[in-house]
């Protein structure tokens, strides 16, 4: 056990998954002392009752709170939280059992100008893996997130709280993309940060995450929301915020076209897509020739 770190999840309405959750804490090599739990308004008022049964070597934690979204629970946990390094993990997902033990050895060794450690990630049930590279220093703001780049995700890092709190936390006012802007505000304060693209984290990819549903407008905007912020803080260079609008808008067209929907909003998209950047490959010509059909018969 390590009296440090400190492990945060938090639940809306999928409690259902926070046994094995708390089992994969439980089955790591290097223990945390508590893992703090918070359940963020679920409609179900007794999940505190099964938490309690779990009997483990940690301190298991249980906050309830009026639904404020994931940042807002996230912030909460931390506000809890004693430990000198932080782990997020979301309810659903699950580490390797080394996860915590190999991301404390490398940041022990590192100074507190360092934010936190970062690994892969394979998906379940695809088998999907990640392409960070390893790398030790600053990371390139333009690289958070993409292949052969850096992890945007706050779940595939462990934390210095020091350097968290430094910041503020999450963003509330973001709903999607949070985790993104809490890794590029860490970087914009100077933070450095170290790892490799081992599989240490498993994501449970299931249609009903906020980041994976149908409501694909929804989607569209909170990530746009991100963007704007981001342009606004001049987090990434100016050709790399206008392919990043692109992919969003190319992102939600193709879920409209693929389910025969919004038809004049799929031509608003295409229409951001070519403002915001120029595909000059062949295989993109079918795109330009759909949005010019849409523009005649709408």
């Amino acid at each position: 056990m390590n009296p440090n770190i400190s492990v945060v999840i938090t639940t809306f309405n999928d409690a259902i998954f926070l046994d094995g959750a708390i089992k994969s804490v439980a089955t790591q090599s290097l223990k945390p002392s508590e893992v703090i739990i918070v359940d963020d308004g679920s409609d179900d008022p007794d999940i505190s009752l099964s938490v309690n049964k779990l009997k483990f070597s940690f301190d298991v934690l249980f906050f309830r709170k009026v639904n404020g979204g994931a940042s807002d629970a996230r912030n909460y946990g931390l506000s809890k939280a004693r430990g000198e390094y932080v782990a997020f993990l979301d309810v659903d997902d699950l580490w390797s059992f080394d996860n915590l033990a190999k991301k404390v050895r490398i940041l022990e060794g590192k100074p507190r100008s360092y934010f936190g450690c970062y690994g892969g990630y394979v998906c379940k049930p695809s088998g999907r893996r990640s392409e960070f590279r390893s790398f030790d220093g600053y990371l390139e703001p333009d690289l958070i997130g993409k292949r052969l780049g850096y992890p945007g995700g706050a779940p595939l890092y462990l934390f210095r709280r020091s350097a968290l709190e430094d910041i503020g936390g999450f963003d509330v006012k973001l709903n999607q993309n949070e985790d993104f802007d809490l890794i590029l505000r860490l970087i914009q304060e100077g933070y450095l940060a170290v790892g490799d693209n081992e599989a240490d984290y498993v994501r449970n990819l299931r249609m009903g995450s906020l980041t994976r549903n149908k409501n694909y407008k929804r989607s569209y905007d909170n990530v746009e929301a991100f963007l704007n912020k981001a342009d606004l803080c001049g987090y990434f260079s100016n050709q790399e915020i206008l392919n990043r609008r692109a992919l969003n808008a190319l992102s939600c067209w193709k879920s409209y076209f693929l389910s025969l929907q919004q038809y004049r909003f799929q031509k608003e998209l295409l229409d951001t897509v070519f403002e915001n950047h120029r595909f000059r490959k062949k295989k993109y010509l079918p795109l330009l020739l759909y949005r010019k059909i849409l523009g005649l018969i709408l």
